[in-house]
């Protein structure tokens, strides 16, 4: 077994969360002469397409506003900051 570490541009790289189940993919077509045959990656973080995506997303982004530019829900709104 071969271990790699790769980054991939299309994660949400701001996302602090891990994926709670084990995500295995099939290499694109554009890496699958650099690995041997067989290869699979763990996806570990959020990326673009998968269906928790965006909760992870929203998440990080209610947690910097909550706690770094001191937010909170909105009286009238509770889906709005202010």
């Amino acid at each position: 077994m071969i271990l790699a570490l790769r980054d991939i541009s299309q994660a949400y790289i701001q996302s602090d969360s891990t994926l709670e189940r084990e995500f295995l993919v099939h290499l694109p077509k554009e890496l699958k002469e650099r690995y041997p045959g067989g290869t699979l990656l763990r996806i570990m973080k959020p990326l673009y397409g998968i269906a928790e995506a965006g909760l992870h997303w929203y998440v990080t982004y209610q947690k910097h506003h909550r706690e770094k530019l001191l937010m909170q829900d909105a009286a009238h709104d509770p889906c709005l900051l202010s």
